[in-house]
């Protein structure tokens, strides 16, 4: 289901960019499609930048390394082998 649905998604999404890339060229010559990337590749960077999470340690958490490497013991330690 989700590959179908990224599939429709993606066909429409090919078919809305050419739209706007013809419209942008009828309104801006060959060029128009060129500048519509720059406002496109812009809000696309500021929703990232304000919208993106990171995946850090919390206060009173382990640390990335910590948690690696307590990981790494514990499948060892199943399997029976020793670091």
């Amino acid at each position: 289901e989700t590959f179908s649905l990224a599939y429709e998604g993606d066909s429409l999404v090919a078919i809305a960019a050419g739209k706007l890339a013809g419209v942008a060229a009828n309104a801006r010559g060959p060029t128009g499609p060129f500048d519509l990337s720059i406002v496109v590749l812009a809000a696309g960077a500021l929703v990232s930048a304000f919208s993106w999470r990171e995946n850090t340690a919390r206060d009173g958490s382990r640390s990335v390394k910590e948690s690696k490497a307590s990981d790494m013991s514990e499948d060892s330690s199943k399997n029976g082998a020793t670091i």
